[in-house]
């Protein structure tokens, strides 16, 4: 009932703000009922399609040595695991049909990033498992969409926001799940004790609540109470983030305040004054690059522990020999690992033990696509950098920084993990709409060069 009412209360205000004149883009998210339908796929996808208290045998020993492939689900598990997935991408295609034309549109202009879930679903030709990945794939398809629908449907502010209030949702149940139910929220797998809240593993926590904490620290708070939110909703994410005890979120969470803090630096300066600065923050990242190559265990020992970076190299090795095998289009998108045997046999024997995922995003790409797929992957990221370099120019919006924020995270995290192309997954989704957002401020900043140049001549 009360649902219901503050339902109709906030599509009155809704109605009674058109009336004024105003715009829905004018309205704050919170005060439009279908945000709070959005919170069912975005919830979803922020633990990644599943929940903690859903996965319960995972978070043991066993699960700790292969995850979902050393515990096998029931059959009532996977059928509830497919209801919810199909519930959230039901959801997703209901909320799409009125915008429909302004997605077309949308993606008759971002062909490039289309182009990784059409790859995707064409892996199933060549797969090895093409059920899956033509599931897959079409699922990828329809969240990259939904990104569409997201930045075609709400303001710059507005999707902010929306992310916001997904951030605090899950923030503050995964806290709640700690306290009344820590045989779920907490890991008993090899670090008994830290903290996953709603999320089947602690680095996956940490990873998405990173996530949603970005906009937090681009958007402006209006009023002392909307700072007080503000501030309060920073605290909530950075304890999450801490408690998972993730030291790889740990060092990126740092990363990213230093690199939004440099970029805000930057943007005080004219165009022309950001080359030496930018020159010299690329000497910096180089430095560190460089050092990460001869001296590997004292940069990872930051983030991990040094055996956990040696584990990885091995992984990573084993899988370029993978990639090898079949160097054009892989073995299927979401196909690799669901397969004990075969390739993934060579891998484990490599290794010594289950491995259920490529520890990086770009490897895995080139596990399940190909060579084919790196260069899509490659082509997007070239696209994006370009077009954040033209949208990063005096005057630009914290909505600017915060997508130029989301490539950065984008990036340095699938050095390590997969958020990259990932089915269901929120960073994904706002990695689709940072590239919509930095590619209409391009072509915006473009516009005014060629007007001021007309006017000069």
């Amino acid at each position: 009932m009360a649902a219901a009412t503050s339902t109709l209360w906030h599509s009155g205000s809704a109605i009674r703000a058109n009336d004024r004149g105003w715009s829905e883009h004018d309205i704050p998210v919170f005060r439009q009922a279908i945000a709070y339908v959005l919170l069912i796929p975005l919830a979803i996808f922020a633990v990644h399609g599943g929940f903690s208290f859903e996965h319960g045998s995972w978070n043991s020993d066993l699960g700790a040595v292969g995850g979902k492939i050393a515990v096998m689900s029931t059959d009532s598990e996977t059928l509830r695991d497919r209801v919810q997935a199909w519930l959230a991408l039901a959801v997703c295609l209901v909320v799409m049909i009125p915008q429909y034309r302004r997605i077309g549109n949308l993606g008759q202009q971002m062909l490039l990033v289309l182009s990784l879930p059409t790859c995707a679903i064409l892996s199933a030709l060549w797969s090895q498992d093409a059920g899956l990945s033509l599931r897959s794939g079409l699922s990828l398809l329809v969240t990259t969409l939904f990104a569409f629908y997201l930045a075609t449907r709400f303001s710059e502010r507005q999707q902010m926001s929306l992310v916001v209030l997904t951030g605090a949702c899950v923030s503050l149940s995964s806290i709640a799940v700690v306290l009344f139910w820590p045989q779920f929220g907490l890991d008993h797998q090899l670090h008994e004790g830290a903290w996953q809240g709603l999320f089947t593993q602690k680095n996956v926590c940490a990873e998405s609540t990173l996530f949603m904490l970005t906009p937090a620290l681009a958007l402006q708070g209006s009023g002392r109470y909307g700072q007080l939110l503000q501030g309060s909703y920073i605290l909530l994410c950075l304890l999450v983030i801490f408690m998972t005890q993730s030291r790889t979120g740990w060092a990126i969470t740092l990363l990213y305040f230093a690199f939004t803090g440099g970029l805000r630096l930057l943007g005080r300066f004219e165009r022309k004054q950001m080359l030496p600065l930018a020159g010299s923050l690329f000497a910096a990242i180089a430095g560190v690059v460089v050092l990460a190559v001869e001296y590997p265990s004292l940069i990872f020992s930051l983030v991990s522990r040094s055996d956990s970076f040696s584990g990885r190299a091995q992984i990573w090795s084993a899988i370029s020999a993978s990639i090898l095998r079949r160097p054009l289009g892989g073995y299927g998108f979401d196909a690799f690992w669901s397969l004990t045997q075969g390739e993934a046999s060579r891998v484990f024997a490599s290794v010594g033990w289950v491995v259920t995922s490529a520890h990086n995003g770009f490897l895995n790409v080139g596990l399940e696509l190909g060579f084919i797929g790196l260069a899509l992957v490659a082509g997007v990221f070239f696209q994006v950098f370009c077009r954040a370099g033209r949208a990063f120019r005096p005057g630009h919006s914290a909505y600017i920084e915060w997508c130029i924020g989301i490539v950065f995270l984008t990036v340095i995290y699938n050095l390590d993990e997969r958020t990259l192309m990932a089915t269901q997954y929120l960073p994904w989704i706002l990695f689709t709409i940072a590239c919509v957002g930095l590619r209409r401020a391009s072509n915006a900043n473009l516009l005014k060069v060629v007007g001021a140049e007309e006017e000069t001549s």
